[in-house]
């Protein structure tokens, strides 16, 4: 790791830990961009620039705790410890909310680089004798410090969370937990880039000319299949192209009739990241496995799932097994009445990639609603006006349009959250549709942490369908 240098102590203040913008956001039209290659290059050098420069400040910050002569209190080496490595976390949200949102292979390239510089950072500090030294000695005296109840929670956190990953470890031991560390690192991040490249990288192409295969299927989805189908090549230009996407998946395995597609679907969501290409995650699950269990063991444990569990509500795989067995016990053979009731209705046994199918259909017959035809009443524009307004007559909050707030992408819409008596609460980014570089799912995460300084700013991250031709996105009940 290089040492900090002028430049890079002012990129990192200006572009993440005190940029001159509305409400501290971040000016991702300063740093991100993947328009070209030339800009993709300078947003990697940018990242790559940032991220040693917070690393090398963060290392500062624990030496500066450790050098202390004074004897260690709660507030020089808890307190301070927690509240270290600001630029780092600043730095590492932005770039891993990207990595998830808005991703491109020279991203995934340079996130392989982190997760080794990181994972060595935290071995480093998780193995700091003197660090961990100074912190056993406040918990050792935690009955007699009289710390309220947040506090005294941090302190039992910090402590365990260093027994509990290593410190207590000497000699060899410490040294293979150091490499396994790192190598889980490596492991765990190749996995991810693998099955997000897999499922970008898996199509099903309709030609136009079997378009009654795809009876069935909401308009709006088959709007985006053509769109999909005419900017893919020139081989898809006309017909339907369906990917891994959350609102492609669906729409097939819930309405579409035909059966072959429906297992091409099934088959193609369930193989991510086990087909023969270089994407495969097979050995590479297999060495994760292998490393977990030779870690627990050296913390002390049977198995990785004794290890994982320890600060669980169910903190033994004994309980987990038995939680199953409770509900096994109690919604098996429900479950397996309502599968005999769908086979009757469909006329034969069904397969895992028909259930999702002959479920709506029963739902449809039995209740003489169809889930599609609800669309119209849940248009995207309406459900924000409508959850925002619940959020208002139960908090008091409200939500204003952050037009000047920059986002990384043109979908992606940022509001200032307003408390009851108009004062700034925080930032909330909303990112709605699938993309290129987008993983599946959804989530929450932080773009900024709350801390006595800075305001929290969120960010809501869906794969819902995508307007098309001028039509708003129509969302359904679930």
């Amino acid at each position: 790791m290089t040492a900090t240098t002028p430049q890079a102590t002012a990129l990192l203040s200006k572009l993440f830990t005190a940029p001159e913008t509305p409400y501290g956001s971040f000016p991702f039209d300063q740093f991100f961009d993947l328009s070209s290659a030339t800009a993709i290059e300078q947003t990697m050098e940018t990242f790559r620039t940032a991220m040693q420069e917070a690393i090398t400040l963060h290392r500062a910050e624990i030496d500066a705790i450790t050098a202390q002569r004074e004897p260690a209190t709660f507030d020089n080496t808890i307190r301070r410890f927690e509240e270290s490595g600001e630029a780092l976390e600043a730095v590492t949200a932005a770039f891993y909310n990207l990595l998830s949102a808005y991703s491109c292979p020279e991203m995934m390239q340079l996130s392989e680089t982190f997760s080794d510089w990181l994972s060595k950072l935290s071995t480093d500090t998780l193995l700091n004798e003197a660090l961990f030294a100074r912190i056993r000695s406040v918990y050792e005296q935690r009955e007699e410090l009289h710390l309220d109840e947040i506090d005294l929670r941090l302190l039992t956190e910090s402590y365990e969370g260093f027994a509990d990953n290593g410190a207590l470890l000497v000699g060899a031991e410490r040294e293979r937990f150091r490499e396994i560390n790192e190598q889980l690192s490596q492991l765990t991040t190749r996995f991810a880039q693998n099955k997000l490249c897999d499922e970008e990288s898996w199509t099903l192409f309709v030609p136009a000319d079997e378009s009654d295969r795809l009876r069935g299927l909401p308009q709006q989805i088959l709007d985006d299949a053509q769109e999909k189908a005419r900017t893919a090549s020139e081989a898809h230009d006309e017909g339907y192209l369906f990917d891994l996407s959350a609102p492609h998946v669906g729409a097939i395995m819930k309405h579409c009739a035909d059966r072959e597609l429906r297992y091409k679907m099934y088959l193609g969501r369930g193989s991510v990241g086990n087909r023969d290409n270089e994407q495969n995650n097979r050995q590479i699950v297999r060495q994760i496995a292998t490393l977990r269990g030779e870690l627990a063991r050296l913390l002390g444990h049977p198995d990785y799932a004794t290890y994982r569990l320890k600060h669980r509500m169910c903190n033994t795989p004994e309980q987990v097994e038995q939680l199953l067995d409770d509900l096994t016990k109690y919604y098996r053979q429900t479950a397996l009445d309502e599968l005999d009731e769908l086979d009757r209705e469909a006329g034969f046994e069904l397969e895992s990639w028909d259930l999702s199918y002959y479920m709506e259909r029963h739902s449809e017959q039995t209740f003489g609603v169809k889930e599609e035809e609800l669309r119209p009443y849940f248009p995207l524009s309406q459900v924000i006006s409508g959850v925002f307004a619940i959020a208002t007559r139960l908090y008091g909050i409200t939500f204003a349009p952050a037009e000047e707030v920059a986002v990384y992408h043109p979908d992606v819409r940022p509001y200032q959250v307003l408390d009851r008596d108009g004062s700034h609460l925080g930032l909330l980014y909303l990112d709605f549709f699938p993309r290129k570089g987008k993983r599946s799912g959804a989530w929450m995460n932080n773009l900024r942490e709350w801390t006595p300084t800075q305001r929290p700013h969120i960010l809501l991250v869906m794969n819902f369908t995508p307007p098309t031709a001028g039509k708003e996105a129509m969302l359904t009940l679930s």
